[in-house]
């Protein structure tokens, strides 16, 4: 059986934000136990900074599309 653990962390590291997501929903659904949580939160600790540099890329994005609009829609 896939170690869930080193299949999301794989994910992240190819940038495949939507496959983490599914595996850590399918990971976390039934109840873990004490060891698998410990595993879980050890995993997040590493790819923290991944996701939080993905989160920041994304609002800048969010961002420029907003000054886009506002640009366009003043520009008319």
């Amino acid at each position: 059986m896939p170690d869930p653990a080193k299949e999301i962390h794989a994910a992240i590291a190819q940038g495949d934000f939507t496959r983490a997501a599914t595996l850590w929903e399918e990971w976390t659904a039934a109840t873990p136990s004490s060891e698998e949580w410990a595993r879980a939160r050890d995993l997040y600790h590493s790819i923290r900074g991944a996701l939080l540099a993905e989160k920041a890329h994304l609002l800048y994005q969010q961002n420029n599309l907003h000054a886009a609009n506002a640009y366009l829609t003043s520009a008319k």
